[in-house]
């Protein structure tokens, strides 16, 4: 037997190791599936018994994660299906629940549709709106399921006249911005209904912040602070002076704290201009005006050198801080309800590929956010921003410029009607002092033992998740909010992730371009 086994292994094959219990399993499946007892069609619509056995997700490689076909913008072969689960019965089955099989989603307008409870019964598990306003996070490992969850959120919401911001890191989600997905024909029926009703009701934008080639995106270098409080401010101040700083390689050092400190009383100088560039600011450091130098003190020894650095960010990064794109306009992209067409627009930040030019850029992104809120509060829910890889912006062992901007929007937004959504598949690096300001929480499969550790401030009220999270299945989730905790099988998104070319993403961009860019670069 054992050279058998060696040379089966040895021919390519594989050795599956078989325990009593789950033959035992899979026995019992085949024998009620042969007395087809009462309920069995409607449990084995949410339940795949001989799926979670380990030999047949061994033997059908069901754990190896499958990548979305890209549907590019000429026909194509359509995507391919996911291998099927072994049927011990000849018996039609009804397909399996997540994926919506029935058109538009039936539930209150004043709700989204998490997906179903993981259980016999299936009920249907719905988040009120008003519960966004206090933000969603969602963590698990890649394949958990966790991006695919987030976006089937996001698609309803849209349905229900909720703008929505998504910041893409990766390049996958730009997909919103094809046509030919949108008119993809491989869907099934229900979903190609849902699909062209959903995309006659919105506008897109594709935008590529540090991308010439596509659709740039321009965010002022400070924010305007001639119209804010003395203390807000000295606040934004700081949050412009930090994004600098970092671009600039500063540390923890006394000498670049000091500087850091010298660009903050540099821009509250010029809290009144209307554009504060860093021409501008280099201009004070070199002629220093009487107030910065009472400001400042002895740390004016610091002024050579910072105008230097001021200097060579401006070669460096100056097409960035100060070049061509259209005026970040969030008032625009995220229209109240009913005022204008609900709008989805996607900030694609592929081509900001050094970590300290993505986190001052996302850091200006979540001020703007902020800011919103405060100029046009609402009682009620009035936008959404999705922000993937959260632990980034918000990392556990670090204050990156992203931080301080990130817990500033989440607790003042509260209050606004902005919605946050947050996913991270990195769950061990993200800070859990973000979880007093963010109501629901969606746990899928995490594997990391030192992740599920870091987590125990937030699970600590719960004993049977943490063991539980490393054997979730694709898709599945304990929904936690405030004490209550639910078992979830989530209804899976319209729109399957796929990464797109820098090229692809940029002509995609181009596109949506309402002046008919493409048309004038094309030529």
């Amino acid at each position: 037997m054992a050279q058998y086994v060696g040379a089966h292994i040895a021919a390519g094959g594989v050795a599956v190791p078989l325990a009593e219990a789950q033959l035992r399993v899979a026995a019992a499946v085949r024998a009620m599936s042969t007395t087809n007892p009462a309920g069995l069609a409607a449990w084995r619509r949410t339940r795949r018994p001989l799926g979670e056995l380990a030999f047949v997700r061994q033997i059908l490689e069901l754990d190896r994660e499958h990548v979305a076909p890209h549907v590019a913008d000429s026909a194509g072969p359509p995507p391919a299906s996911p291998p099927p689960e072994p049927e011990l019965s000849t018996e039609p089955e009804p397909p399996p629940r997540g994926r919506h099989d029935s058109g538009p989603i039936e539930v209150p307008a004043t709700t989204v549709r998490l997906g179903v409870v993981d259980s016999l019964r299936a009920d249907p598990i719905l988040l009120e709106l008003e519960d966004i306003k206090t933000h969603m996070a969602f963590l698990g490992s890649t394949g958990s399921g966790k991006t695919t969850a987030a976006l089937s959120v996001v698609e309803q919401l849209l349905e229900r006249e909720v703008s929505v911001v998504l910041v893409d890191r990766k390049g996958d989600l730009a997909r919103y911005a094809s046509e030919a997905w949108w008119n993809d024909t491989s869907a099934a029926q229900p979903d190609r209904e849902r699909k062209l009703a959903l995309r006659e009701r919105i506008d897109i934008a594709l935008f590529t912040p540090g991308n010439s080639h596509g659709r740039p995106l321009r965010l002022p270098l400070v924010p305007a602070l001639a119209d804010v409080k003395s203390q807000e401010r000295e606040q934004l101040a700081r949050y412009a002076a930090d994004g600098l700083a970092a671009m600039m390689g500063y540390g923890k050092s006394a000498a670049h704290k000091a500087k850091a400190s010298i660009l903050q009383c540099a821009i509250m100088l010029h809290g009144n201009e209307r554009d504060i560039t860093l021409d501008l600011l280099r201009e004070t450091i070199n002629r220093p005006d009487p107030e910065l130098l009472n400001d400042v003190g002895s740390l004016q020894r610091h002024f050579a050198s910072l105008s230097e650095d001021l200097q060579t960010l401006r070669i460096q990064r100056g097409s960035l801080l100060s070049g061509d794109g259209e005026p970040l306009d969030l008032a625009a992209l995220l229209p109240r309800p009913g005022t204008a067409r609900t709008r989805l627009s996607i900030i694609s930040t592929s081509a900001l590929t050094e970590v300290p030019l993505l986190q001052f850029w996302i850091s200006r992104l979540l001020v703007e956010l902020s800011r919103l809120g405060r100029k046009r509060p609402s009682a009620t829910l009035q936008a959404v921003a999705f922000f993937d890889e959260a632990d980034m912006y918000v990392p556990a062992t670090s204050s990156p410029p992203t931080k301080d901007p990130m817990f500033d929007l989440l607790r003042r937004s509260r209050s606004t009607g902005i919605g946050v959504l947050l996913a991270t598949q990195n769950p061990g690096d993200f800070d859990y002092k973000a979880r007093d300001n963010i109501h629901t929480w969606l746990l899928g499969k995490i594997t990391q033992d030192r992740a599920t550790e870091k987590m125990r401030n937030l699970i600590g009220n719960y004993p049977d998740v943490g063991p539980r999270l490393a054997t979730q299945r694709t898709g599945s989730f304990f929904v936690l909010t405030g004490t209550n905790k639910r078992e979830l099988k989530a209804d899976r998104s319209l729109m399957e992730t796929a990464q797109l070319a820098e090229s692809e993403l940029a002509d995609l961009a181009r596109r949506t371009h309402p002046t008919g860019q493409h048309d004038r670069i094309a030529r």
